[in-house]
């Protein structure tokens, strides 16, 4: 994996990443496993932006970031992963809201969005609607700005 990750492959790095991250077949080392999923997670693999998400949110070869872990939970959420989707909700963070954000290498949330207004916390029961950006309306827009 390590030649065609160092050679550009999204996925090579993903799964390189995987290994470092959890001592399969190389000797464990979060701080690569968060370098090999950054360069996934910026070629846009969902499971890379997921797993870089929790190095950010739980400090694991990465001091903690709460801001860069919602903003790979949501580029991950955005494409559809659903544990991103449950992270982000776990997180307080309503989806109408947080997936209307454009992702930026140097994004700033500002202000936190409100917390999820639906009182059930289980995503089973329909606490995340995603709806793509292209399909937000301009309050949705007014209210990510605010």
């Amino acid at each position: 994996f390590r030649h065609a990750a160092d050679r550009g492959s999204p996925a090579s790095a993903a799964l390189l990443g995987r290994c470092y991250h959890t001592g399969e077949g190389v000797t464990a080392d979060p701080a690569r496993a968060v370098h090999y999923y950054k360069a996934a997670a910026e070629a846009g693999r969902p499971d890379a932006q997921f797993l870089l998400a929790e190095a950010y949110n739980n400090g694991d070869g990465v001091a903690f970031d709460h801001d860069s872990a919602v903003r790979w939970y949501t580029a991950a959420a955005r494409q559809g992963h659903k544990l991103a989707m449950r992270q982000l909700a776990e997180l307080g963070y309503s989806s109408d809201v947080i997936l209307t954000l454009t992702l930026t290498p140097t994004l700033s949330l500002g202000p936190s969005p409100s917390p999820n207004p639906n009182p059930n916390p289980n995503p089973r029961m329909g606490a995340m609607r995603i709806r793509p950006a292209a399909t937000a309306t301009a309050a949705d827009k007014a209210s990510a700005q605010a």
